[in-house]
């Protein structure tokens, strides 16, 4: 499911993700959640694979679209995953009783 989220999400990230940037490049701006003035940033593949970084909130970065989208709902992966399956609308492969 991972796998396909990440390739349906592909060039779509920053529309999913709907963060409203001052600059769409590597270079530093406010976080969109913990402020400051250029402690946030996006991966220069970023509408490939949505990854974010703060030095507050994400020193190591969000790691890919889906951790960004789980960090910017303050959700767990899991979540965001389910979330995001059906954002995309990706049917979860759920097992019938």
């Amino acid at each position: 499911m991972i796998d396909s989220i990440k390739r349906a999400a592909s060039g779509r990230w920053h529309e999913i993700l709907g963060l409203n940037l001052q600059r769409d490049d590597h270079q530093g701006q406010p976080c969109p959640k913990s402020g400051g003035n250029d402690r946030f940033h996006v991966d220069r593949e970023y509408r490939l694979n949505g990854t974010v970084y703060c030095r507050h909130c994400l020193p190591k970065g969000s790691g890919d679209g889906i951790g960004s989208y789980a960090w910017l709902h303050a959700i767990d992966n899991s979540e965001a995953i389910k979330r995001l399956a059906e954002e995309l609308g990706m049917v979860p492969n759920i097992p019938m009783r």
